[in-house]
């Protein structure tokens, strides 16, 4: 049986950082459903960058749900593609399906990092707090409401 999908979001104000956490199997209307709470919500700021931690998400090698999904973003909140945005991944579907992401963002995929440990993506942040920011990535199952600080 595959996991149901849920997905957790944080907001970090003294980072500028909105972190992701996904798990379950990835659908278009599953990643368009996440995109438009963050945005909805009022602790979202257009300015904080992203963090998403897919290591718990099953990608299905679906092209089609990349390429819409980069539609989508693109004509509702092209903000975000221009924001800085890590991707925590660490299967090969995963940083491929992510990998096809960023090759649809053109000249901004620079913005976007595809990495295999928090270690590494932390890095691209220089957060002030690291363990704090790992033990929100950990505490993802402890956890039913999103945190917002």
């Amino acid at each position: 049986m595959k996991p149901a999908y849920n997905f957790k979001v944080t907001f970090l104000s003294q980072e500028k950082l909105t972190i992701v956490k996904v798990e379950g199997r990835i659908t278009l209307k599953n990643v368009i459903s996440t995109i438009d709470s963050i945005q909805l919500n009022p602790n979202y700021k257009s300015d904080y960058s992203f963090l998403v931690d897919v290591r718990s998400a099953e990608f299905f090698n679906e092209i089609n749900i990349v390429k819409a999904y980069y539609v989508y973003v693109n004509r509702k909140y092209p903000h975000i593609l221009e924001e800085q945005t890590v991707w925590l991944a660490s299967k090969a579907n995963q940083v491929v399906m992510v990998t096809l992401f960023k090759l649809l963002l053109g000249k901004l995929q620079r913005n976007s990092s595809v990495v295999s440990t928090v270690d590494y993506a932390l890095s691209k942040f220089k957060p002030s707090n690291k363990v704090y920011i790992k033990q929100i990535l950990e505490s993802f199952h402890n956890q039913d409401e999103p945190e917002y600080y």
